[in-house]
């Protein structure tokens, strides 16, 4: 796995993980709306990684399922939940 990719994955699963504590975490969702300009920052990362690696392509449209993303990330060792 190149090193573009690698780094794309690593911010795919930055922001999962990120919306993943503030959707599960009754405190925190209660106030979402205190995180959105902390979780746009990660997505608007890891959109841009992802697309230099190739992974999203055009207006949005992975060149992967979803399902590989997630395959990907557990391969490169950085499954995190």
């Amino acid at each position: 796995m190149d090193d573009t990719t690698r780094e794309a994955l690593r911010a795919y699963a930055m922001l999962r993980t990120a919306l993943a504590v503030v959707a599960l975490d009754p405190e925190r969702r209660a106030v979402a709306t205190a995180y959105e300009e902390p979780l746009q920052v990660l997505a608007n990362e890891a959109n841009a990684k992802m697309r230099a690696a190739g992974l999203i392509v055009g207006d949005g449209q992975l060149t992967v399922t979803p399902q590989q993303v997630e395959q990907m990330v557990r391969d490169a060792g950085l499954q995190s939940l």
